[in-house]
């Protein structure tokens, strides 16, 4: 199995794993269908913990009375909100402010964690892959604990339903760019594109244990930026060397040339000195 390192930033790569013979165009949908599903899970996990400290989401029409009566600076507090729900009130003014039980908090924010175990970028740098499989028991059990904390069902406006029934309305947001589409895309390869038709041992060899670096880039975007030759940790520590050392030459550039001369070691008297014990004076 040819081990691929898919990269799309410094905060999104993994590993995942093909056969040799898999054909460019399926190798492309499998990286993007990992991709995309380990996006999924961030904007799940986001939600989970907001609706664990928050609540169930606010309907439109809730959210734009809210965003009313901030407009008028009329805001005063309501009589009628319970203690709960004014402890836990949202800042964004989009869910209800009124939290799950305890108990039933905490598993959301435990399957939470688990979740993002899950899709942690650092499983790359410990050679561990990601599968569709485990992300797959994550999201399930992040259903399971929804269904414990709300037996009734969130509303059907609540962003953590709609992601676990895969109806989410990216139009517009930010995060829409985050997805691939692997039908306007292409894989890329030592800054090479891999051409759909072809085989992966076309490109890298029938060699069953190599490791390579592949990217995505948009159809008719060109080649996807070059790798740097260290990574930005080794790149720190680099520059960290050359600033101390540089400011190590300055000092001796400031020093004097003959400055050594006032030293004791540089006296060339003083093994006569100490040995006569009277500083050299007969």
């Amino acid at each position: 199995m040819v081990l691929l390192h898919f990269k799309r930033s410094d905060h999104e790569d993994f590993l995942t794993e093909l056969p040799s013979s898999t054909p460019v165009d399926d190798a492309l949908q499998h990286i993007a269908q990992i991709h995309n599903k380990r996006m999924q899970i961030k904007r799940l996990v986001s939600s989970v913990e907001d609706l664990a400290k928050y609540g169930p989401q606010k309907s439109d029409a809730e959210q734009q009375a809210v965003l009313e009566e901030v407009e008028s600076l009329t805001l005063e507090k309501d009589a009628s909100v319970s203690e709960t729900e004014s402890e836990h009130a949202d800042p964004t003014g989009q869910r209800q402010g009124v939290p799950p039980a305890e108990r039933a908090a905490a598993t959301l924010r435990e399957c939470a964690v688990a979740a993002t175990n899950v899709i942690d970028k650092k499983k790359a740098e410990n050679r561990q892959q990601i599968t569709m499989e485990e992300m797959k028991e994550a999201i399930d059990n992040i259903r399971g604990a929804v269904m414990i904390a709300y037996p009734m069902e969130l509303p059907d406006y609540d962003p953590v339903r709609q992601n676990l029934e895969n109806r989410e309305d990216l139009s517009g947001k930010a995060t829409s760019l985050s997805i691939i589409d692997p039908k306007e895309s292409s894989l890329w390869w030592a800054n090479k594109e891999l051409l759909s038709g072809k085989l992966l041992s076309d490109y890298i060899g029938r060699n069953e244990k190599t490791k390579v670096i592949v990217k995505i880039q948009k159809r008719g975007g060109g080649a996807p930026q070059r790798e740097p030759p260290v990574d930005q940790e080794t790149q720190k520590a680099m520059m960290q060397f050359y600033y101390r050392r540089q400011e190590e030459m300055k000092k001796l550039e400031e020093a004097k040339d003959d400055n050594y001369l006032n030293a004791e070691w540089a006296n060339p008297r003083a093994l006569k000195s100490s040995l006569m014990g009277n500083n050299g004076n007969i």
